[in-house]
């Protein structure tokens, strides 16, 4: 079994990786990181049951949880949309196709623009309770990212952190003060 280097397990892996660690050592490195696993899948739980237990003060339910899955799929369409941009501005794939690389462009800003309007006609509301829901995800992305010894975040990525971030901070701010209703 392969333990993680987490930051809760740390002090227990580091001395469970050592020959001769004894089996105790080992054990509770082995928990300590399927515990910090559980806790941040029990957050991400709690969270999203609160979300949906608010739903029962709205006046439609059903249609609230729908607008709300329809734009929890908008982040992701965007960014794949932008990705598709950077790919066809950059040329990178397209040595033996070059004719294809106006077209992909061309489709690619038509789907970045069309993802933004998406985000005007979803309406604030709905983006901010969104990046609430985005938020805590980024938990389990920062600790993937720390697993692997990889950079946090590049430049563009921290952009987008902290455009979530602040989103989630305005919608929870909202939904304390009652100033967005589910």
């Amino acid at each position: 079994m392969r333990v993680s280097q987490s930051a809760i397990a740390a002090p227990s892996v580091v001395r469970s990786r050592r020959a001769g660690a004894s089996l105790g050592d080992k054990i509770f490195a082995a928990c300590a990181v399927i515990a910090g696993v559980f806790v941040l899948v029990l957050l991400g739980a709690i969270i999203v049951s609160l979300f949906i237990i608010s739903t029962y003060w709205s006046r439609d339910a059903f249609n609230f949880m729908l607008d709300m899955c329809s734009v929890m799929s908008l982040l992701p369409y965007l960014l794949v949309a932008g990705y598709g941009v950077l790919v066809a501005r950059g040329g990178v794939g397209y040595e033996e196709t070059p004719g294809e690389r106006g077209r992909d462009q061309i489709f690619a800003g038509i789907a970045a623009v069309y993802t933004i309007f998406m985000f005007v006609a979803a309406g604030l509301k709905y983006v901010l309770l969104m990046t609430v829901l985005f938020a805590p995800g980024t938990v389990l992305y920062l600790w993937a990212r720390r697993e692997q010894n990889a950079r946090l975040f590049t430049p563009v990525e921290l952009g987008i952190f902290i455009v979530v971030l602040i989103g989630a901070a305005i919608g929870l701010y909202g939904l304390v003060t009652g100033l967005i209703t589910p």
